[in-house]
């Protein structure tokens, strides 16, 4: 199928066809995504601010409790409402990349500090 014109518009008429039928799956899709994308920003910037800023001995330690404690809510909520969703395979990327990233700066906060 070559993309003249008449090609075009009738592409552009089954996109739309395809909108008006799936809607409510493509919003529904698109509000799972933001959440999902919501909470890794989320746990990313308020983890890497609050280590930051912390006491060492002990504020350090809660704030690391603290952190563990949501990540393991956003994984629990993930795998009981947003499997549904989406592929399970999308979930354990976003899960694997939530812990890596908070790896990743607990070590980079632990030497910067020893250094």
């Amino acid at each position: 199928m070559e993309l003249d014109s008449s090609n075009i518009k009738r592409l552009i008429n089954i996109y739309q066809h395809y909108l008006k039928k799936n809607w409510r799956i493509l919003s529904i899709r698109f509000m799972t995504y933001a959440y999902m994308f919501g909470g890794f920003c989320f746990m990313c910037l308020l983890f890497s601010y609050n280590v930051r800023i912390a006491v060492k001995p002990l504020s350090y330690f809660a704030i690391l409790l603290t952190t563990l404690c949501a990540y393991i809510f956003y994984v629990i909520v993930n795998h009981i409402f947003i499997r549904f969703v989406i592929s399970h395979k999308t979930l354990l990327i976003f899960d694997l990349l939530t812990f890596f990233m908070l790896i990743c700066i607990t070590a980079s906060d632990v030497l910067v500090e020893n250094n």
